[in-house]
């Protein structure tokens, strides 16, 4: 009202009261203090008085009527503004504040009065400036709600250019600012690959996205905030990273409708990422297979003898055995793989290798039992009768070769003969060279070792064969006996001492011990026998040669002896000549 009661008003001072008798007076304990939101004391209608005070002290006073127009914004009337949290100026679209465009509100108010009608619409934050008409919101296309986060209420004043009357005001304009999904935290996705790529399923990081969250949110991933934000490329799973590590991008959007369509007044926040990183498997390198000779199928093996090959000697890579992938799926590894019992022929174990960054890497490890040949191993001893009695003798020591195979094929396995077990065991090259012709090394008895190798496998066996020398008997006759015949042919005895031993022939040897074959000649064949002549003497009643065969009864050890018999006559006279005379001494 200054500037309607003086041309100059701005160069004095105005003050109000109630009646024109304090105006007059103008005591400052009588003036209205809140000139700027007054309220009227009548409806309507009220009168005001001004006192007005020029800078040299000059006064006068105005009267001033104070007419309140009735709105005409009907009370139902309101506009509720709708926008997504932002962080564009402040940093944070979690606060409920963001930007407003609601300039079209004056065009919706302005149909509510009769056209030609001149008004001026303004819009305030508070209901004092918008009852003092200050502090009016300059710019209503970008609008910020930075006083009353989440909702703010827009007073709406409208006045009469034509009358200076108020034809409207209050709260007609509600801003709301919707909240964003919750940009919860999301755990890097983590797969293990022989390589820098890996196929990740990004669909099951929704419920990371998700979290808490009960509302419909439909989620897309990009390989860029850009896109994230525009929401164009979504990546589709499975998705195959194109750098490790590689960021993603994460686009959550209300769907408020229920539509599983991103509408365009739906809030979506950008705000999530997460790394995508392929961690490398341990290298490591496949076993060779374990291979066991045994006599039965159930065999004992010690699977870690295999983890410094598996592992290439990297300690810090951990070994599991699984017995089936079923066990391996459910974590049951075998409990003591150094002491495994394999109850088949063939088998295969499961080996799970895992780094220290849990990373894990799976080979095989082939086991094969195979069974010894059904070899006879106790082969009968070798004896050998040898003829000079000096413990020694040659032995054919592949006379037990057929009895070792024990009917299976020859052409399926090799002999070799060693003197030491050590030497047969590592299959040396310290073998007897001619295993037919082999002289004893050690008197009297002695051990073979004979290693069998298949043909079709490594599972040698070692053999024992026992080599024994027999000593023959001694046979101890003369060379040569006489027998002293009549005229007839007919033994006589000799009645004197003989140059030459007499009958009977005598070996000396007890009947007890030996057995005894007495032939005619010098070549023991049967037709030489001598019928019932089995004792160790022998008289023969004619001149000739005589054989006798001893055989020692627990060796079978057999030599032959063969004497000449000479026969010898009475002569048919003597004659007597006196060479040297005889002298008698008396």
């Amino acid at each position: 009202a200054n500037s309607l009661i003086s041309n100059n008003s701005t160069n004095e001072v105005f003050t109000y009261y109630l009646t024109q008798t304090d105006a007059n007076n103008g005591f400052v304990a009588d003036q209205i203090n809140n000139d700027t939101s007054f309220q009227n004391p009548t409806p309507l209608t009220s009168t005001v008085y001004a006192r007005i005070v020029t800078i040299n002290g000059c006064w006068r006073t105005a009267q001033v009527d104070l007419q309140v127009g009735a709105t005409q914004i009907p009370a139902t009337f309101n506009l509720t503004y709708y926008e997504c949290d932002d962080k564009l100026i402040d940093g944070d679209n979690t606060n409920g504040i963001t930007k407003f465009d609601f300039s079209d509100a004056t065009s919706q108010i302005s149909n509510l009065f009769p056209v030609g009608q001149n008004i001026t619409i303004s819009y305030y934050t508070n209901l004092t400036d918008a009852l003092a008409e200050t502090n009016a919101i300059q710019d209503i296309s970008n609008h910020r709600n930075d006083t009353s986060p989440n909702v703010e209420n827009i007073y709406v004043r409208v006045d009469s250019d034509d009358v200076n009357a108020c034809l409207g005001l209050g709260e007609h304009i509600t801003l709301v600012v919707d909240p964003l999904p919750l940009a919860n935290t999301i755990e890097p996705y983590v797969l293990c690959s022989d390589t820098n790529e890996a196929i990740f399923d990004l669909s099951t990081k929704d419920s990371e996205v998700i979290g808490l969250q009960t509302q419909n949110i439909l989620i897309s991933y990009h390989s860029s905030l850009l896109d994230a934000e525009n929401n164009i490329n979504p990546i589709m799973s499975p998705y195959t990273n194109s750098n490790n590590p590689q960021t993603i991008f994460v686009r959550a959007q209300f769907d408020i409708n229920g539509n599983g369509i991103a509408d365009i007044d739906e809030c979506f926040s950008s705000d999530m990422s997460f790394e995508l990183q392929v961690i490398p498997n341990p290298v490591i390198i496949d076993p060779d297979p374990i291979r066991i000779c045994n006599d039965q199928v159930q065999t004992i093996y010690d699977l870690t003898i295999r983890q410094n090959q598996i592992t290439n000697g990297d300690s810090t890579i951990s070994l599991e055995y699984f017995e089936s992938q079923t066990d391996l799926e459910n974590d049951s590894p075998i409990i003591t793989p150094d002491a495994y019992t394999n109850l088949s022929l063939s088998n295969q174990i499961i080996i799970e290798a895992t780094g220290v960054n849990g990373c894990s890497s799976m080979t095989t490890l082939d086991l094969s039992t195979i069974l010894y040949a059904q070899l006879n191993i106790n082969p009968e001893t070798i004896e050998e009768c040898e003829i000079d009695n000096d413990g020694f003798d040659s032995f054919d020591l592949t006379r037990r070769e057929d009895q070792i195979l024990n009917g299976l094929n020859e052409i399926d396995f090799t002999f070799t003969y060693y003197e030491l077990e050590s030497d047969a065991i590592a299959g040396s090259s310290n073998s007897i060279s001619d295993p037919a012709i082999f002289v004893n090394t050690v008197s009297i008895t002695q051990t073979i070792y004979v290693r069998v190798d298949p043909i079709n496998n490594e599972c040698f066996q070692i053999v024992p064969i026992n080599l024994v020398v027999n000593r023959v008997p001694e046979i101890q006759i003369e060379e040569e006996y006489i027998i002293c015949l009549d005229r007839n042919e007919n033994p006589v005895d000799p009645g004197f001492n003989t140059l030459l031993p007499i009958l009977p022939i005598d070996t000396q040897l007890n009947d007890t011990e030996y057995s005894f074959e007495w032939f005619s000649g010098e070549v023991p064949i049967p037709e030489n026998l001598i019928a019932n002549e089995t004792g160790p003497t022998y008289t023969p009643m004619q001149p000739g040669q005589y054989t006798i065969i001893a055989t020692n009864l627990a060796t079978g050890c057999t030599i032959p002896a063969t004497t000449t018999v000479t026969g010898s006559y009475p002569p048919e006279s003597i004659s007597i000549e006196i060479i040297t005379p005889v002298s008698y001494t008396h």
